[in-house]
């Protein structure tokens, strides 16, 4: 596509954007308080907690109570998120993975091995906010990633945000940096909930190259080839996401994105996180975008070099405190 300049700044990129659909940063509970299913939900929560915590003075013991390991997942990230999701602010947002072992037989995990695996993760998640002291957590996903020789690994992606401001970026911006700003200004439009945390959370990665993948399985090819681009690669405007190699034509492969291309990326982004994802991926059919992390990713296969950006989606099931202690 033939390269084009608008003069104007980037710092207008997100009102440019979402100027027209701008919505509030929060989700407000219904009027008529707390629903009986978000009660009824807070409730299994807390009963779980409180099981849970009847092992800890009895960490060893042996009786014979289990839990699916699906189950466990579940409910030792609802218990996180309604623990110690506070945060609102979805600005500078990024996120941090680590795992842990967990003994498991036939997909069951002991409720004595649950507890010691939730205090883990309390642990993990601890650390990973201590490496973002400055922010807040947003949400807290956990998976699984199969059982292999007796145990099972969970992974626990967390998610930090804050309210601060950046100042003007210039008028040419480094692809990394580019994808630090597109994501802002999507996370800055993305409704939070207030008096409210997330469960059942489903995390999506998606950039030009791979495709997608859904809670950290294989990758599914997809096609983010741009329908209003000439059918000639040219390194420009060539995918909905941002992409460059240096297989096209080495004239126009730049490292720099101009305001139009930001412009183009970042309503291109919404359009991914708020539409296409839920055609794409059942798992997140009725629930709600969280948001978004964004890299620029540089792989260099054998005689050429692309660059590209990469997004992180998260979405989840919005809960209203209540029903629970």
């Amino acid at each position: 596509m033939k390269k084009v300049i608008l003069i104007f700044s980037v710092a207008i990129v997100a009102a440019v954007v979402f100027n027209s659909c701008k919505k509030d940063n929060t989700l407000q509970p219904l009027k008529n308080g707390v629903s009986a299913k978000d009660k009824a939900i807070t409730m299994k929560i807390v009963n779980f907690k409180n099981k849970l915590l009847s092992y800890k003075d009895k960490p060893n013991v042996k009786d014979g109570q289990v839990m699916p390991v699906d189950s466990a997942v579940w409910y030792s990230e609802a218990l996180l998120n309604y623990s110690y999701d506070a945060g609102k602010g979805m600005k500078n947002f990024t996120t941090v993975s680590d795992s842990i072992e967990v003994p498991s037989v036939n997909g069951q995990i002991t409720y004595a091995d649950l507890y010691t695996a939730y205090t883990q993760l309390e642990t993990l998640l601890g650390s990973q906010k201590n490496e973002n002291p400055d922010k807040s957590l947003i949400l807290a996903d956990v998976a699984s990633k199969g059982e292999n020789g007796g145990n099972t690994t969970l992974v626990l992606i967390s998610g930090f945000g804050d309210d601060l401001g950046g100042g003007t970026p210039p008028t040419n911006i480094w692809y990394k940096d580019a994808a630090t700003i597109i994501k802002n200004a999507i996370n800055a439009n993305t409704p939070q909930p207030v008096n409210g945390y997330y469960i059942d959370i489903t995390s999506i990665q998606i950039d030009p190259v791979q495709g997608y993948s859904v809670n950290g399985q294989s990758y599914v090819p997809y096609n983010l080839r741009n329908p209003n681009d000439p059918p000639t690669l040219d390194n420009w405007y060539d995918y909905l996401i941002f992409e460059n190699t240096s297989q096209w034509p080495i004239q126009n492969y730049h490292m720099y994105l101009i305001p139009a291309e930001m412009t183009f990326y970042t309503n291109n982004a919404n359009t991914i996180c708020n539409t296409t994802m839920y055609t794409l991926v059942p798992a997140i059919a009725g629930k709600n975008f969280i948001g978004m992390n964004a890299e620029g990713w540089l792989m260099a296969p054998p005689d050429y070099t692309v660059i590209f950006h990469h997004y992180y989606l998260n979405y989840g099931t919005v809960v209203y405190y209540g029903g629970g202690n």
